[in-house]
């Protein structure tokens, strides 16, 4: 039972990420839409948190083509977590720029260590021209349904959804103060 349990969330898990990945953009086409289109700028620091480091996340999409704006200053941040205990802090941060005021922060953590956010960027301040400590986190917060019978099992579905629905909440996991979150939804079908 317990395996099954696991072998579930797994599995599902595998396939949100398919889901999202396919809905994020690479980041040479929405450089160029900005630069075709440029946005209004918002005052502000805005950090938006995906796993990809390397594609532009649908966090970002959304707040750009919902609200028309993008913060003076956006920072896309990515966790990895290595397969060492620990990773030395020479090692720990990578800042890009991507475009003006456009940002890409891969941080490494080790699996032993329980990273927060706000201190990695903290820690990469010297490489970001801007005050972290008043920056806003976006988070993807996605309602998984049960959708196309390809996959898992309908019941296998169910049980993921439910598993989701109670697992732990990624600003808590992440160091991140619950009044600085904005969190952007949507839906994901499994």
């Amino acid at each position: 039972a317990v395996f099954g349990l696991m072998k579930t969330w797994q599995e599902g898990r595998v396939i949100v990420t398919e889901q999202i990945r396919r809905e994020e953009r690479q980041a040479v086409g929405f450089l160029e839409k900005l630069e075709r289109e440029p946005p209004l700028r918002a005052a502000g620091i805005a950090v938006f948190l995906t796993s990809n480091p390397y594609g532009i996340p649908r966090t970002l999409m959304r707040n750009v083509k919902m609200n028309a704006v993008l913060h003076e200053h956006t920072i896309i941040f990515t966790l990895t977590t290595e397969r060492v205990p620990r990773v030395r802090e020479s090692e720990r941060v990578n800042v890009e720029t991507l475009a003006t005021g456009l940002y890409r922060v891969v941080a490494r953590a080790g699996f032993m260590e329980s990273p927060a956010v706000p201190n990695i960027l903290w820690a990469a301040r010297q490489w970001l021209p801007c005050p972290i400590e008043d920056a806003i986190y976006f988070l993807g917060r996605d309602d998984i349904v049960v959708g196309s019978p390809r996959g898992m099992a309908r019941w296998r579905k169910k049980l993921f959804v439910f598993l989701a629905r109670n697992s732990e909440y990624a600003a808590s996991s992440f160091g991140i103060p619950t009044s600085r979150v904005v969190e952007v939804g949507g839906q994901v079908q499994i």
